[in-house]
């Protein structure tokens, strides 16, 4: 749905299939209309396949794809640059190692795939990918988080990349992010917001302590 400043309803869609469908990040396009990202299982290619939604400015759907293998992918969040759609998540076809990789997906505004990349960080590790916010014209930060499933523990993900999906900087590992939390040790991240002087903000979760 979508209201106005003020919180009054403007219009309200439903937009679904045969099967569970799932919305999870949205963004404005430069004409007015959104794109939406998610995960579907109505006519997947197995389990869940990653998806977007192209609509107008007044809600109607434009285009809807499907993205993905026999396994299952997820879209958390998407941004534009440049005109063009850049969304990430979790692909579990991919994986090299284990249950799912991170996903970076760059598309044109017909969703047609351009180019896309991986996050993998060794054996019995899986990683997720939940927000994306650009820094820049040229660069854009992604966190999330990593499952070491050897040791039952979660870490924090957060890595700035430009727009070839070459990764420029792992914010993560620069401020040992990645070892914030014990008892139990976890530490996800869900959203990165640019705040001024060029830096970040990230939001997550941390779990420790006795409650």
């Amino acid at each position: 749905f979508k209201t106005d400043k003020n919180g009054v309803l403007q219009w309200q869609k439903t937009i679904s299939g045969t099967d569970w469908d799932y919305v999870y990040g949205s963004v404005a396009m430069p004409d007015g209309g959104f794109i939406l990202c998610g995960e579907t299982y109505t006519n997947s290619n197995g389990g869940t396949d990653a998806w977007l939604i192209r609509l107008k400015n007044n809600g109607d759907t434009i285009w809807t794809k499907h993205y993905g293998g026999l396994f299952d992918e997820t879209f958390n969040s998407v941004a534009i640059m440049n005109n063009q759609i850049y969304a990430v998540g979790k692909n579990a076809t991919h994986a090299t190692d284990t249950i799912a990789d991170g996903w970076i997906v760059k598309l044109d505004t017909n969703g047609n795939v351009l180019k896309d990349a991986f996050v993998s960080r060794g054996n019995k590790q899986q990683e997720i990918l939940n927000g994306i916010t650009p820094y820049n014209d040229t660069l854009f930060t992604v966190c999330g988080e990593q499952n070491h499933l050897d040791s039952n523990v979660t870490t924090g993900l957060i890595t700035k990349y430009d727009t070839s999906l070459t990764i420029i900087q792992d914010i993560t590992i620069l401020n040992t992010l990645h070892v914030l939390s014990n008892n139990p040790p976890v530490t996800n991240f869900n959203t990165v917001v640019n705040i001024s002087y060029g830096s970040i903000c990230v939001i997550g979760a941390k779990l420790a302590g006795s409650g």
